[in-house]
């Protein structure tokens, strides 16, 4: 059990500095902000990295036993995932406050921003998506996953701004982007109950890529940002296909937002300019509407069939009847 005076450090020994001039970004998980090494230690990476700062507001965590020894035991399955399709952890720090804690996690530095900056700025400037591109951000996003999903791993909250981009160069030249999946540091393991990392016994997700099930689950807006059961493979799935969805609307240019329902066949959506609010879409996805590729007939050539077919069976209204991350990784992999 953490005491009062007692801190912390699990991974790498090596020593960071930084301030609040460099932070780059903040969010319900916390701060990030990018931190200049200072003694290595045994670190043998970049000397600027990030550390993501997060308040620990339930107490229990740090003063039960059991939960501070799951709290342990999860940061260090953090520091021990490594993947090319996944942010790297390399220190965990718990510091005690006067309210509980605060958690310090150090990772990798991205500075090239996130999916959600690039679709956005791509869209904003009447630039489409090639589709070679595209195919090759899902094939990272679902190789990222299966790995997850085999270690028996949730991430639970995926989206576009819990993508990064990042750009490794080589004698000089820049390469193929690759994406790594974020925000690790919430996510849930399964066969047992565990506590979430930072917080208490609730997850958190965005309600944009959430699955049916999970909304069905939440009940009314008001604890629209709580998970009272846990998220599985299938929910990740649901998310994925959302984000593939998006890519092929960068691809096309065509940013109509539709809805269909598969047994009345009934469509709800937005103009081509507009997205419906957060509550009109969580609400019809819950009445069992699926979002929907939806192009013009001098688009269709742009999305390969096989694409489209993998974002429909990503979001499945039932969770038992949607692909799985590596099925999804083998189809990817054979469209050209």
């Amino acid at each position: 059990m953490l005491t009062p005076r007692q801190t912390e450090q699990f991974g790498s020994s090596c020593q960071y500095r930084y301030d609040d001039s460099n932070l780059v970004g903040s969010g319900s998980f916390g701060e990030v902000y990018t931190a200049r090494i200072t003694e290595r230690g045994d670190y043998v990476g970049e000397d600027v990295v990030a550390v993501r700062r997060v308040s620990i507001m339930h107490k229990s965590l740090v003063e039960d036993p059991e939960n501070y020894g799951k709290l342990r035991e999860r940061f260090q399955l953090l520091l021990n995932l490594q993947h090319i399709h996944l942010v790297q952890y390399h220190q965990i720090s718990i510091i005690p406050t006067r309210m509980a804690a605060a958690v310090k996690l150090m990772m990798d530095y991205y500075p090239n921003g996130n999916l959600q900056t690039k679709l956005q700025r791509m869209k904003d400037s009447g630039i489409h998506l090639h589709c070679r591109e595209a195919v090759g951000h899902a094939l990272d996003l679902a190789d990222g996953l299966a790995f997850l999903h085999q270690n028996n791993i949730v991430h639970g909250d995926l989206k576009p701004e819990n993508v990064l981009i990042d750009r490794s160069s080589a004698h000089g030249q820049l390469q193929q982007e690759n994406l790594r999946i974020s925000d690790l540091d919430h996510l849930v393991t399964l066969q047992r109950s565990t506590v979430s990392a930072l917080g208490g016994e609730h997850f958190r997700g965005s309600e944009r890529y959430m699955s049916p099930e999970m909304l069905r689950a939440i009940g009314p807006p008001v604890s629209r940002h709580t998970w009272p059961v846990l998220p599985g493979c299938a929910t990740d799935m649901w998310s994925v296909g959302c984000i593939l969805l998006q890519l092929v609307r960068c691809m096309t240019g065509d940013y109509r937002e539709i809805l269909h329902h598969p047994v009345s066949g009934q469509v709800r959506g937005a103009g081509a300019t507009e997205t419906l609010k957060d509550l009109a879409f969580s609400t019809a996805v819950m009445s069992g509407y699926i979002p929907v590729v939806l192009v013009s007939d001098a688009a269709c050539t742009a999305v390969p069939p096989e694409l489209a077919a993998c974002i429909g069976d990503c979001l499945r209204t039932a969770g038992d009847q949607r692909i799985t991350a590596q099925q999804l990784c083998d189809r990817l992999s054979h469209i050209n």
